[in-house]
């Protein structure tokens, strides 16, 4: 049996409703993570697909300390996903096995679903084109179709 949820005042009712499902859903968030190594050309890379994401972009500005692969790493992912109701997150990390990685992590109903890991190799930054960013129209960078 499924356990409701009963808010116990107003604003506890509002948060519910916010997160109740909607006819028509509201944009999906991205959350730019910075890992504890990156490197100028990660930075620029991950600005790069902030302003492409633009009004529906957090970047958290502190280095932290993350693992995605790894347990610890999932679980503080659906932590922020929850805290920010967020979808989709690029975290960007560079190691001496993987130098210049973004990793791209899908979340649903605060648990993560995917992960997929990118290696940068060279990078041309958006000033290098003469076409301005308010002329993209770019809904998703990446789209992920199932089978199912």
């Amino acid at each position: 049996m499924l356990r409701t949820v009963v808010p116990k005042n107003a604003r506890s009712k509002r948060a519910l409703e916010a997160r109740a499902p909607k006819e028509i859903e509201s944009e999906r968030t991205t959350i730019f993570v910075r890992g504890s190594h990156t490197g100028d050309v990660l930075n620029s890379a991950m600005k790069d697909l902030m302003l492409l994401k633009r009004p529906h972009a957090i970047s958290f500005s502190k280095k932290n300390i993350i693992h995605p692969f790894e347990p610890d790493g999932i679980s503080s992912l659906e932590f922020w996903s929850n805290k920010n109701d967020a979808t989709f997150f690029v975290v960007g990390t560079s190691t001496k096995k993987r130098p210049n990685s973004l990793t791209l992590v899908r979340t649903f109903d605060g648990k993560v679903l995917d992960m997929c890991e990118l290696g940068v190799t060279k990078f041309v930054p958006m000033e290098a084109f003469k076409v301005s960013v308010e002329k993209i129209q770019l809904n998703e960078g990446l789209t992920y179709h199932s089978i199912q």
